[in-house]
């Protein structure tokens, strides 16, 4: 995989391609991994693997070698279901996802499904499931491939990227306010009020990101990186801090 999608050739280049461009490029990686490196990865698995289980003995000496091939087919399979394009809902939706991180809650799924001005679409989040994009159990989801949520994220454009970190940091500075958590989730915050701020700055004006959003961004660095000091967290105030001299304005009062 690192082969079809290396830092220079595809993953990089994602983000400043139209969304359609994005895709077919996406596409021929796909056909690259069906076409041509997965033949080679079945056949270490068929004829390789089992000459090396014979010279070491012992119980499934290749287990590893092996589940790591069965990963990479399912990833394989993923990405093919990216490229074969997915119902704008769902697309939404793991967007949404790729922009929150790892795994998330639904609720905040729905938070940036309502800053678009719509519901979250809970069939195109069911289809997402059934085609192993993403897992969702009691109200949390996750995906099924870092490989996945790194493709979708960098498909983004600039701003869609920009409006979609704008809209999540300021969801949880309301939520935290609303309730209570004076000392929560700041790092969170910062983190997606300054990616909104940074890519703002790099592209200009935005429609749906506030103008004052670099004013907010510092206010949430500052408060983060005070609160990660005062837990002890010296890297995480170190970084949130490193992030503000890229943004303008003052930080003022927090």
């Amino acid at each position: 995989l690192q082969v079809a999608l290396g830092d220079d050739i595809v993953v990089d280049a994602l983000g400043v391609l139209p969304g359609p461009v994005a895709i077919a490029r996406v596409a021929d990686v796909h056909r690259l991994l069906v076409e041509d490196i997965w033949p080679h990865e079945q056949a270490e698995d068929d004829e390789l693997y089992p000459v090396i289980a014979r010279a070491l003995g012992g119980e499934d000496p290749t287990a590893t070698m092996s589940r790591a091939h069965a990963e990479i087919a399912h990833d394989i399979r993923r990405l093919g279901h990216l490229s074969d394009g997915l119902d704008p809902a769902a697309r939404n939706i793991l967007d949404d996802a790729a922009v929150i991180g790892r795994d998330g809650r639904v609720d905040a799924l729905a938070a940036l499904a309502s800053a678009r001005g719509t519901s979250l679409d809970n069939d195109a989040l069911d289809d997402l499931v059934a085609r192993e994009l993403l897992a969702e159990d009691a109200g949390a989801w996750s995906f099924r491939s870092e490989l996945v949520r790194e493709v979708a994220y960098d498909t983004l454009t600039k701003a869609d990227r920009a409006r979609r970190h704008a809209a999540l940091g300021i969801w949880l500075a309301d939520r935290r306010r609303n309730l209570g958590r004076e000392d929560d989730e700041f790092e969170p915050i910062a983190h997606h009020l300054s990616t909104a701020a940074l890519l703002r700055q790099s592209v200009g004006d935005i429609t749906g990101v506030p103008a004052d959003i670099a004013p907010r961004a510092l206010r949430a660095i500052a408060r983060a990186a005070r609160a990660a000091k005062d837990r002890g967290l010296h890297s995480g105030s170190i970084f949130l801090a490193d992030r503000a001299p890229g943004l303008p304005g003052p930080a003022g009062r927090c």
